[in-house]
């Protein structure tokens, strides 16, 4: 983890070129969707948030009618390398602290990205377990334009605002790896979901939205 100095010199020096660091508003259709169709349906939908928490995005959402749950997701490392001669690493399982099939949308924001290729597998099946049938989820992925993978990239939470608006604010407490996934890995990572659509917003994130059968 990079020391706050550290990320906050980073982050600013990384805002002139990279349009996911510049602060910026902007709508998210997939999840507005997303609620509508589950409270036209009479529910009050059960929202899972994997943070990082803020205040002002439950609010948001429960004033739009959802039951929300936050749990603070944490990343996986990647898998050791094997040395020859030794056990297999252990390594420590991708669990989220839900039931399963209880929620209608899993709101996951940047966490695809923080889990390593070897373990976005585990992690898709987890987001599959605790969604309801005909339940979504919702992700927002870098897209890989000009950048390696992993980078080193402050964390961000995402804060929903009173006109809908999402509005993307960077932690410079901390940060860490960041993958670029490519579509075809997510979509084969998170099945059985289905990937429903795909938005590219201005500043570079894959809107990304999947259902579950």
């Amino acid at each position: 983890m990079f020391r706050l100095k550290e990320a906050a010199v980073a982050w600013l020096g990384a805002a002139d070129r990279d349009p996911l660091a510049v602060p910026a508003a902007h709508a998210c259709p997939s999840l507005d969707r997303a609620l509508r169709r589950a409270i036209d349906s009479g529910n009050r939908p059960a929202i899972l948030d994997l943070g990082p928490l803020c205040g002002d995005t439950v609010i948001g959402l429960a004033a739009r009618g959802a039951r929300v749950a936050v749990e603070q997701y944490r990343a996986p490392r990647p898998t050791p390398a094997k040395v020859r001669g030794q056990p297999d690493p252990v390594l420590d399982p991708v669990l989220l602290a839900q039931e399963a099939d209880a929620f209608e949308i899993v709101i996951a924001w940047e966490q695809a990205d923080r889990t390593p290729p070897d373990r976005l597998r585990e992690f898709g099946a987890e987001i599959a377990r605790v969604l309801a049938p005909a339940g979504v989820a919702l992700l927002f992925c870098r897209d890989s334009v000009g950048r390696p993978s992993p980078f080193d990239d402050p964390i961000a939470r995402w804060r929903l605002c009173p006109d809908g608006q999402l509005f993307r604010e960077v932690m410079a407490t901390e940060a860490g790896p960041r993958w670029v996934h490519a579509n075809r890995d997510i979509e084969r990572a998170f099945a059985p979901l289905r990937v429903e659509g795909v938005h590219l917003q201005r500043n570079r994130v894959r809107e990304i939205l999947l259902r579950k059968s």
